[in-house]
């Protein structure tokens, strides 16, 4: 991929995985994400123009009850080893050899795309590692342009609207956090520890660090060199996932199963919700939190956590994403399949 930006697309390949390894919202990654065997041999490249288009499923009638989900898409491929992102135009789902555009009650369209695991979104294009560098994408579909040069594969990348980031784990077990000055990788953290979820928000890249097998704290630390920063230290599991919306940082508590948000100059922090199961979970003004049940929307004043949906055939949501007028899922629908459901918002 000597600078060829058109040998990035690839026709559609899959490669088998470990369910246990969940790729959700691009966090669990973090964690060295699931090793793939890599194929026996290298497919020949594709263009964009030869991304397929087909109709997405027709919205189901008006008078449909208003708690019901449309199911957009249905995958032979692991809900585990996917990701999910949504804006005002569609609803993206990212698999390790193809993007997804869903365009709701239109179109949807397949890239064949080597995006490997890792891969996450900004507000106009995907970004993923392939072949020693970093690409970008249009969402919409089109030439993929070379970011930068990047050894390895990172553990996961982290995106808000124009500026990106990624942890990196070196062969001795470091975690890094690294981005791109010029076309050239430059770490901005070092950790002594180990890093378990990552989000970003602006040019900052907040993280869960584990200190040790007892003690976690949340940092944060800046794209353009600024030192890191930290909020308190904790005892006990450190969170699975981190979100960020506008002037704060969402996460679940695992030991006492609290929803806090959290300043993202770290002085103050509140309890959203006690005792609430909320994993996965995203978050737009309000937080929208995956239950064994189904979801709940939690809204950050006094009022209860409010149910959403029902989980009537027991799917496990493994990633969501979240506008101001949908919210949409990945739900494990059988051995290697998943579902792709959106659901409209309603005001409480």
């Amino acid at each position: 991929m000597d600078g060829d930006a058109n040998q990035v697309w690839w026709p559609f390949r899959l490669a088998r995985c470990s369910r246990g390894a969940w790729i959700a919202g691009g966090v669990a990654a973090l964690m060295g994400g699931c090793r793939c065997d890599k194929p026996k041999a290298t497919p020949p490249t594709l263009s964009a123009s030869s991304a397929v288009a087909r109709t997405a499923p027709a919205p189901r009638s008006s008078n449909a009850a208003a708690d019901e989900p449309k199911v957009l898409l249905s995958l032979p491929f692991s809900a585990y080893q996917a990701t999910i992102a949504i804006d005002e135009e569609a609803v993206y789902v990212l698999t390790n050899a193809a993007l997804h555009r869903i365009v709701v009650g239109k179109t949807t369209e397949q890239f064949p795309l080597d995006l490997g695991f890792g891969a996450t979104s900004s507000a106009h294009s995907i970004l993923f590692w392939s072949e020693g560098a970093i690409w970008e994408v249009p969402k919409q579909g089109g030439k993929a342009v070379r970011a930068g040069s990047v050894p390895h594969r990172p553990q996961t990348l982290v995106a808000s609207a124009n500026r990106f980031a990624w942890l990196d784990r070196s062969e001795t077990g470091e975690f890094t956090i690294q981005t791109l000055v010029g076309q050239k990788p430059k770490t901005i953290y070092s950790s002594p520890g180990r890093i378990d979820a990552a989000t970003m928000s602006d040019d900052s890249v907040f993280f869960v660090e584990r200190v040790d097998s007892l003690k976690w704290h949340i940092g944060r630390v800046t794209t353009t060199g600024r030192a890191a920063v930290f909020a308190q230290m904790r005892r006990g599991s450190p969170p699975a996932m981190l979100a960020a919306f506008e002037d704060h940082i969402y996460y679940q508590d695992p030991r006492a199963r609290d929803v806090l948000r959290l300043s993202r100059d770290f002085q103050r922090e509140d309890t959203l919700a006690k005792g609430l199961v909320c994993s996965p979970l995203a978050v737009w003004e309000s937080v929208f939190c995956s239950r064994v049940e189904g979801l709940v929307e939690v809204f950050g004043d006094n009022r209860p956590p409010r149910p959403l949906l029902a989980n009537r055939r027991g799917e496990l949501i493994t990633a969501i994403a979240a506008d101001a007028h949908r919210i949409a899922w990945l739900a494990d629908a059988g051995p290697d399949k998943l579902a792709v459901k959106v659901l409209s918002r309603t005001p409480p």
